[in-house]
């Protein structure tokens, strides 16, 4: 039988705002991650980064994304952002038309 081992989070070693709302990432593992956050946007937990100036204001402490003191995202939630795609909001119900 598998035996079930804990996934380790690589350390964020780096990470850069780029254009149209993108974080670019270098992980511990040697990987480059870039994360598509413009279609997160629209939700509250995301709303701040909106903001371009908030959003160019990231920083890693390794373990978190930091937006100044408007948001921190964990980088267990990096991953999960990742490999979940965005929500999806069509703007009002169909009968609107």
């Amino acid at each position: 039988m598998a035996e079930y081992r804990e996934v380790r989070i690589p350390t964020i070693l780096r990470v850069m705002p780029l254009e149209g709302y993108r974080l670019r990432l270098e992980l511990g593992s040697g990987s480059i991650l870039e994360l598509d956050m413009a279609g997160r946007l629209g939700t509250i937990r995301f709303c701040p980064l909106a903001e371009p100036e908030v959003f160019r204001s990231v920083t890693t402490d390794g373990q978190k994304l930091r937006f100044g003191k408007a948001l921190e995202i964990t980088a267990s939630e990096v991953m999960d952002l990742a490999m979940i795609p965005p929500p999806r909001y069509t703007g009002g119900s169909e009968a609107d038309g």
